[in-house]
């Protein structure tokens, strides 16, 4: 009987040491909504014919069972050809594992950034970046999340070097670098030369009255100097316009004394 009992005990205990392994990993796959994911940028970008790819994953508090594996692997979808890319896994360990892995504190929670880059191919302009995360403790694994992180990648130095293909009923199974459909848009760069410059010249002649320096109201209100101070006014203004220079000449008839002359001269 006392043998029976002990058996019985070891069976119980076997089997609440199972459950609460299951259960550890259940755990994290329901409350998955909790970690944060972002990427950088988003969407992702290419760069000399390659995608470099940086995700990073916060854990919160209580999250990261002490005793788990958690595995991270990144994967590249195209919506169009049904290509993917996975990237090189990242494995991330709970406080209790001894192991050589970047380790997620239970109580505190933690961040883990991931970096890798990838090849670039056309049948990616249009595709999904997925984050599949397994959990595994002991012989259990269970799938943590298999979640869409980011939406296509950005190929603007490519529509500028090659122009771009519009997707306005082209065929999207097209080879990659064949010619454009139809009704595709072409960016072209068009040379447009800039326009050439000229030399204006502009003057205004004042008269002043007999044996005097200064001019009298009637001079200062011709229609003539009202256009010449607009015109100067203009030209400051206008970005396209330039001042090159401005030159006063004044002269004085000999009429009368020479130090008389001299005076107005002064």
């Amino acid at each position: 009987m006392k043998k029976k009992t002990v058996n019985y005990l070891a069976l119980m205990l076997a089997t609440a040491f199972l459950a609460s392994g299951c259960n550890g990993l259940k755990k994290m796959a329901a409350n998955s909504d909790l970690v944060e994911r972002s990427i950088t940028p988003n969407p992702l970008e290419m760069h000399a014919g390659r995608i470099p790819v940086s995700i990073t994953v916060t854990f919160p508090p209580k999250y990261f069972d002490k005793k788990a594996y958690l595995v991270c692997t990144p994967t590249l979808k195209s919506d169009n050809f049904g290509d993917e890319i996975k990237m090189k896994n990242a494995t991330l360990q709970g406080s209790a594992v001894k192991d050589n892995n970047t380790t997620i504190d239970y109580k505190n929670g933690g961040t883990y950034t991931y970096k890798d880059t990838i090849d670039y191919s056309d049948h990616f302009r249009s595709s999904d970046l997925v984050l599949n995360m397994k959990a595994t403790k002991g012989t259990k694994t269970e799938t943590v999340c298999d979640i869409k992180i980011g939406d296509g990648v950005n190929v603007t130095p490519l529509l500028v070097q090659e122009g771009i293909r519009v997707d306005n009923g082209a065929d999207p199974k097209a080879a990659a670098g064949s010619a454009p459909a139809a009704n595709a848009g072409l960016l072209i760069d068009v040379n447009v030369p800039k326009p050439k410059s000229s030399l204006t010249t502009k003057s205004l002649t004042m008269y002043y009255p007999l044996q005097q320096s200064s001019f009298d109201r009637k001079e200062q209100k011709k229609s003539e100097v009202a256009d010449f101070v607009n015109l100067l006014t203009d030209a400051s203004t206008d970005v396209n316009t330039s001042i090159k220079s401005i030159e006063v000449a004044s002269y004085a008839s000999p009429d009368g004394p020479e130090d008389m002359n001299q005076k107005l001269v002064d």
